[in-house]
C-alpha cells in the first residue's frame, strides 16, 4: 500500500500517534524528524516509493530532540554516517534526553488517549541518543535538499522549530503545534500538553512565528495534514489556550 503523500516530493511515515517525513529534491532526500526506533525499517520502502536509495538520503532535521523524533536517528547516523541537525538550544536534549517540563504526566491519565499514546511510544522502542549533532540557529536556511528556512519557536522545547520548504508548499511544525491533544483526545490545532512542554506559555507566544507564513499544507509530528492555512491552525491553537 503506498504511504501517504502530503504534498509533492513529501511522504508521511510512522503511524496513527508519531509521524515521521521525508522530502524529495533535486539534490536528494531529507528526513524531517524520525519517528521512533521501530519505524526504521519504514526508511527503504518510503525511498523506494520516491524513486530513491539510502544512497539519496543527505540528512535527517529534527524539529526538536524529544524522544518520538529523534527515534533511529543516531542508528542512521552510525549506519551511513547520514548528518543529524538539530537547533543549539536542544542539542543537550539530543545528547541526553534530559528535559524540561512545567508540569507532571498524573492529571491527565484519566484521558483514554494518554494511555494509548503511553502504548504507541512503549511499542516504537527506546531511541538511542544522538552522540553527534550538527546544530542550527534560528531563521537560519539549511544545506540540505530543500533549503528549509528554520522557524524558531521555543516553549515545547528550548529548542523547537518549525521547518519552511517553501517550494514543496509544506510548513513541518513538529511540535509546535499538534493536530489532536494526544493526551487528551481533543481534537483541532492546539500546543503541546504542560506535561510535555518547558513553557506553555511561551509555546503560545512562539505561535507568533508562523504567522504570515504561506504553506498549503501543515504538517504536524502528532496529527493529520492541515490545509486549512498556517494562521487558521495558528488562531485554532490559541483559542485551545493550554491543556
Amino acid at each position: 500500500m503506498a504511504l501517504a503523500q502530503p504534498a509533492e516530493g513529501v511522504l508521511r511515515l510512522g503511524s496513527s500517534m508519531i509521524n515521521w517525513y521525508l522530502v524529495a529534491d533535486d539534490d536528494g532526500v531529507v528526513l524531517v524528524d524520525a519517528g521512533a526506533p521501530r519505524h526504521r525499517p519504514e526508511l527503504e520502502v518510503g525511498l523506494e516509493q520516491l524513486g530513491r536509495t539510502i544512497e539519496d538520503v543527505r540528512a535527517v532535521i529534527l524539529t526538536h530532540a524529544d524522544a518520538d523524533h529523534k527515534g533511529f536517528a543516531e542508528k542512521l547516523r552510525g549506519e551511513r554516517g547520514v548528518p543529524v541537525h538539530v537547533h543549539t538550544a536542544d542539542q543537550r536534549l539530543a545528547r541526553t534526553g534530559k528535559k524540561d517540563r512545567e508540569a507532571g504526566m498524573l492529571p491527565y491519565l484519566r484521558h483514554p488517549a494518554a494511555w494509548k499514546l503511553i502504548g504507541a511510544l512503549a511499542a516504537g522502542g527506546i531511541p538511542k541518543n544522538v552522540s553527534e549533532v550538527q546544530t542550527f540557529e534560528g531563521d537560519a536556511v539549511l544545506d540540505v535538499p530543500g533549503r528549509p528556512r528554520v522557524l524558531h519557536a521555543p516553549g515545547h522545547t528550548h529548542g523547537s522549530v518549525a521547518f519552511h520548504f517553501e517550494r514543496h508548499g509544506v510548513l513541518f511544525v513538529g511540535d509546535v503545534l499538534y493536530g489532536f491533544g494526544v493526551m487528551t483526545g481533543k481534537q483541532g490545532a492546539q500546543i503541546g500538553p504542560r506535561a510535555f512542554n518547558a513553557s506553555s506559555e511561551q509555546a503560545l507566544e512562539s505561535l507568533s512565528k508562523l504567522e504570515g507564513v504561506h504553506a498549503k499544507v501543515v504538517l504536524f509530528g502528532h496529527g493529520e495534514p492541515w490545509t486549512q492555512g498556517v494562521d487558521a491552525a495558528v488562531a485554532a491553537a490559541r483559542a485551545t489556550g493550554p491543556v
